[in-house]
Order: structure tokens, then C-alpha cells, then sequence
């Protein structure tokens, strides 16, 4: 036993429409959260070659380094800064 069922053109269409924009937005969405998530791999894995280099430099380097933090922003001694 088989049950026809007559749809109005205009009405299928009209699901379909709202139906293609509601999955395209929700795919719009996703892809952009994946070449977020993408971009953001590249620039951590980025970071951590950086690191390494830096940690080897300091390691295979023969002489001593001395590391400061400078304030460059003021000019004159700290108490005249104020």
C-alpha cells in the first residue's frame, strides 16, 4: 500500500530555500572556526620552532650572555621619572 502525497511547488521550494540557507550559515560558521583553529596550529608550532632555535643559540654559543630588561620609554634616572 503506497501513500501519494501532493505538495504545493511553491511551498517545497520555499522549505528548501530556508532549509539551503540555514545549513550554508551553519557551514559558513564551521569553516570559519576550522581556519581559525588551523591558523592558530600554524602560529603556536611557529612559536615553538622559534623557541627552539633561540634555546639552541643561547646553548651552542660559547661566550656568556647577559640578559636585562631596559626601560627605553622615559630617558633619565627612576627617581626623575616619576
Amino acid at each position: 500500500m503506497s501513500i501519494e502525497v501532493n505538495k504545493s511547488p511553491d511551498l517545497d521550494s520555499t522549505i528548501n530555500e530556508r532549509d539551503f540557507e540555514s545549513r550554508a550559515g551553519f557551514l559558513e560558521t564551521m569553516a570559519e572556526q576550522v581556519s581559525a583553529a588551523i591558523n592558530n596550529a600554524r602560529i603556536y608550532e611557529d612559536l615553538k620552532k622559534t623557541e627552539q632555535n633561540f634555546r639552541n643559540l643561547f646553548k651552542m654559543h660559547p661566550a656568556d650572555f647577559l640578559l636585562m630588561d631596559i626601560d627605553l620609554g622615559g630617558g633619565g634616572a627612576p627617581e626623575q621619572r616619576a
